[in-house]
């Protein structure tokens, strides 16, 4: 199994505040990606990590980790499916990826729920996150029916 992290973004919205790239804020003085990496290899999954943005210092958190990377140098012009596009080599047939933003924050239990879910295709989301967020989704009967950055808070869950 392996995971690809996308981790390409500037995160403008937070630069202007931090000055360095989300994924390597710290919480508990740790970097949210050096976070999720750890989750991941400790459970045997490969790391592809897709830098663009200040690569040196996503590289920096990650020197104690045997990941492997890919490089975006489109990253300013391009989206998250921009940079997946850059790791399609890791997108092998018949091998289970999981595919996930490096600046997000997540504890091993939602590996868990993920790793035992029935199907296919499986995203995972935040359900308590409908009324503030970046992205929003209606769900209904286990599939998404709804979606988008300025659906209706009426419309989502």
């Amino acid at each position: 199994m392996r995971a690809i992290l996308l981790a390409a973004g500037k995160g403008t919205r937070m630069y202007r505040h931090f000055k360095c790239p989300k994924s390597t804020l710290k919480i508990d003085g740790v970097p949210i990606i050096a976070h999720s990496v750890d989750i991941l290899r400790r459970r045997g999954i490969d790391v592809t990590v897709v830098l663009g943005y200040d690569c040196e210092t996503i590289r920096s958190c990650l020197k104690d980790y045997d990941v492997d990377y890919c490089y975006n140098p489109f990253y300013s012009v391009t989206n998250s499916l921009g940079s997946l596009w850059t790791a399609r080599k890791y997108l092998v047939p018949g091998e289970d990826t999981i595919i996930a933003n490096a600046d997000v924050f997540w504890e091993e239990p939602l590996l868990d729920r993920l790793l035992d879910a029935p199907g296919n295709i499986v995203m995972v989301a935040d359900s308590s996150r409908y009324e503030v967020g970046d992205y929003f989704f209606y769900v209904e009967d286990g599939l998404i029916s709804k979606f988008g950055k300025d659906l209706d808070i009426g419309e989502r869950n």
